[in-house]
Formats: C-alpha cells, sequence, structure tokens
C-alpha cells in the first residue's frame, strides 16, 4: 500500500481519537445500557456515512449500520434510535472533537499575523427547511405573513491552524448582531477577530478590547463618528479635502468607544459596481443617502490593531482573508450536501445537521495540511470544493473496510433491507440511489 494512502487512512481512524464516544453517549443519554444491536460508535458512523450523499434517507442509514454495527437493524430500528438525545449525542462529539483539536494545533504565526495568538473569523450561514419546522427554526414571513423555516449557522474559524473551534445552530430569527457577544467566551489574551458587518456592536467591541484581544471590522454606516475630544468628525468631509484617513477616533453618540478608523480609496470599477448592487437592492425601503453613496469610494474599517502593527494598507489587505470562510461554508453546501435536509421531525433535521459539521471537523485538518503543504509537491493548486469530497470518499473506504464482517453480513442486509415493502407493495430504493442523488 502507498505510504500516502496508509497515512490518510491511519489520520482518518484517529480522527476521533480522545474522545470519549461512549462516555458521551451516556450523560447524553442516548445509550443507558449495552447496546445489543447498534452501539454508539455504529451509530455514529452510520448517520456520518448516510448524511455524504445528498439524499440522506433512514434505509441508507440502516444498511450503513447493518455494516458497522453487531447486526442488521431495520429503518424503524433507526428511526426510533433518532431525537433529542440523538442530536445531543452528536453535538457533544462535534464540541469534544474540537477541543481536542484546538489543544493540538500547532500555529505558525508571521507576516501580518506575527504579533497575534490566533486569528478567528465568525460568520453564519442559513439553509432553508421544510415549512413544518417553521415552529422549531422560524424563519422570514412573506408578504402575505406566511413564515418559512430556516436554520442559522454560527462557526468561528481559526485561520492560522485550520480548524473550526465553534458551532452553534440557531433559528433565522437570531440574527448575527444577536449573537456577537458569544465569541467573548472563546477569546483569549492576544487574539484578532475578523466578521463582517452583521455582527457589529459597540458594546461587544469595547468587551473584546477589555479582554486584551484585537478586532476587525468594516464600518457600519450612520454610526456616530467623533474626535478623540469628543467633537463629531465628518468622515466625507475629510475624504474629500485629503483623500484618506488613518487615525483615532470615538464610535457611537452614547458609547464613545476609542477605535482606529482607516479609510483608504478604491478603483473607480469597485466603487461603480458598490453602488450599482447597493442601488438594486430589493428591499424598496432602504434608500442610500448621496453621502453613503460616496463613502463608497473607500474601504471603511475600524480596528484596536495600533499603527505599529499595521499600516493602512494592511489593515485593507487582512480583512480580505475573511473569504476563506466563505468558501468553506460554499463548500458545506455543494460539497458536503447542507443543503439536502429531508422533511422530518426537528431532532431528525439536527441530528442530520450535527453528523455534517462532525464530518466537517475531522476533515477540515486533513484538507488544510495538504494545502499547506509545499507547491513543488504538487503539479497545480488544490481546489478546496474538489479536495473535499476525495476525503470524504477516504473516509468512507477506510470506515467500511474496517467492518471486516461487512461481506458476510451482505446477504443478511439485502433480504431484510433490500426486499419490497409488502405495504406499500414497492421495492426500496437501491442505496446509491439514496446516496448519490
Amino acid at each position: 500500500m502507498p505510504k500516502g494512502r496508509s497515512n490518510l487512512a491511519a489520520r482518518l481512524n484517529r480522527s476521533l481519537r480522545g474522545v470519549p464516544v461512549n462516555g458521551i453517549a451516556r450523560r447524553t443519554g442516548f445509550c443507558r445500557r449495552k447496546a445489543r444491536k447498534v452501539g454508539p460508535w455504529a451509530f455514529l458512523q452510520a448517520i456520518c456515512l448516510t448524511v455524504l450523499g445528498a439524499r440522506p434517507s433512514l434505509q441508507a442509514a440502516a444498511v450503513f449500520a447493518g455494516f458497522c454495527g453487531k447486526s442488521v437493524i431495520s429503518r424503524q430500528g433507526i428511526w426510533k434510535r433518532i431525537g433529542p438525545r440523538s442530536a445531543a449525542f452528536l453535538r457533544q462529539i462535534t464540541l469534544a472533537l474540537l477541543a481536542v483539536q484546538s489543544k493540538a494545533s500547532h500555529l505558525v504565526r508571521e507576516g501580518a499575523f506575527a504579533a497575534f495568538q490566533r486569528v478567528l473569523i465568525e460568520d453564519s450561514t442559513v439553509m432553508s427547511l421544510a415549512p413544518s419546522l417553521a415552529q422549531a427554526f422560524p424563519g422570514g414571513a412573506n408578504q402575505s405573513g406566511k413564515k418559512s423555516a430556516a436554520v442559522k449557522i454560527q462557526a468561528v474559524y481559526d485561520l492560522l491552524a485550520g480548524r473550526f473551534l465553534r458551532f452553534a445552530l440557531g433559528p433565522f430569527t437570531r440574527n448575527d448582531q444577536a449573537a456577537a457577544g458569544d465569541v467573548l467566551s472563546l477569546l483569549r489574551p492576544g487574539d484578532l477577530l475578523l466578521r463582517d458587518l452583521g455582527f457589529f456592536a459597540l458594546p461587544v467591541f469595547r468587551a473584546i478590547a477589555a479582554q486584551g484581544a484585537f478586532f476587525l471590522s468594516r464600518l457600519r454606516h450612520q454610526v456616530w463618528i467623533g474626535t478623540p475630544d469628543g467633537r463629531p468628525f465628518h468622515l466625507l468631509a475629510h475624504l474629500r479635502r485629503y483623500g484618506r484617513f488613518d487615525g483615532q477616533v470615538l464610535l457611537g453618540l452614547q458609547e464613545k468607544l476609542p477605535v482606529r478608523l482607516v479609510a483608504v480609496p478604491v478603483s473607480s470599477a469597485t466603487a461603480s459596481e458598490r453602488r450599482r448592487r447597493l442601488l438594486q437592492n430589493r428591499d424598496r425601503r432602504l434608500r442610500p443617502s448621496p453621502e453613503r453613496l460616496a463613502l463608497l469610494g473607500w474601504s471603511l474599517m475600524i480596528t484596536n490593531v495600533p499603527p505599529q502593527v499595521w499600516d493602512a494598507p494592511t489593515v485593507c489587505n487582512v480583512y480580505r482573508v475573511r473569504w476563506r470562510i466563505e468558501i468553506l461554508f460554499k463548500a458545506w453546501k455543494s460539497r458536503f450536501h447542507f443543503t439536502a435536509l429531508p422533511a422530518g421531525s426537528a431532532a431528525y433535521v439536527e441530528t442530520l445537521l450535527w453528523a455534517r459539521l462532525l464530518l466537517v471537523t475531522m476533515t477540515c485538518p486533513l484538507l488544510e495540511d495538504a494545502f499547506g503543504r509545499p507547491a513543488r509537491t504538487r503539479s497545480a493548486p488544490l481546489s478546496l470544493l474538489k479536495a473535499a469530497p476525495v476525503v470524504l470518499l477516504a473516509l468512507t473506504c477506510v470506515w467500511l473496510k474496517r467492518a471486516t464482517h461487512a461481506a458476510d453480513r451482505l446477504d443478511e442486509i439485502l433480504l431484510r433491507l433490500g426486499s419490497y415493502d409488502r405495504r406499500r407493495n414497492r421495492a426500496c430504493f437501491p442505496l446509491f440511489l439514496q446516496t448519490l442523488g
């Protein structure tokens, strides 16, 4: 066996080492006694292998559980195991693995990030759900008042270590600004936090600085700006006269938060594109003022990183690394099939989501290590969107190969799960149709 393949198999097998799977199953109430057919580890493997496909189903979960567990289980048996306890079980497994990975990270700090302990990127992504889940995961409402269902995933990513540090599931109605303070329990002195305008909250910025950490964010429009002595500061007038700005200001008429404001001009093409997108906003209530349109000719950033560490161009360049988490979200939806959520109970959907987040947590270090290798070891740059499914398929091969009894159990699984459904007089879909969609 080639060395690279054996190393990959060993690393995938070790991915959950250090996580007390059986102990977490007992603490969450998922297993109260010794399982006769499908134990915690087999259930975890079966659900994770099921969500690899674009159409997760109980049929696929039962087949995988038959290969990974002690005996064959029916679809109804899998359904009985799914509920609030299964969601709590997978959630705690994911959080425990995040904690293990954060302790094992070896950071290399250099360049613009040499002065910081960690560089954290916080963002969120939203997935639509079946309308029947509107009570558990309320979404927005249309003009006729009909409510939809949507789930929001909050994520914090450590850029230097290539690891996610935190996941949280919540309804769409809890916006990013309401969740802005959740990161405070995660911060350490010397950390740098990057996030977009949705998390803009002056009290949270003050709390970040009080913990000895640093932040970088875009400036929100219509926030009061004052000089260090408390007088109003007319930013647009200053920029029209001098072209740029880099200095200390106060933000918020009540908060009076001292920050460093950086304004760097952008190209005319970039400014025109910004204005075009703002004017084409679907929300007709949003009528941008001439002042706001004019300020789109500059990149406006706020931070508490001193000029001795970053000059003004570096401030704007560092903020662009936020694209990393956006690409990861895109990989979630297109390669990890996060948007493929069948209609079912809230606990079923939550279980599938935590299984996918567990897969992300397991495979992310492998992908980051591959991207971190010298370019001479590969003929062309790696694509995250193409590399992710390769690692996922490798995980499938490794896990199923460990089920040494799979060939002996195939006949039993076919008889139990591959026959006609007597109640509906129709054949069950083949597994490859369920998993490949």
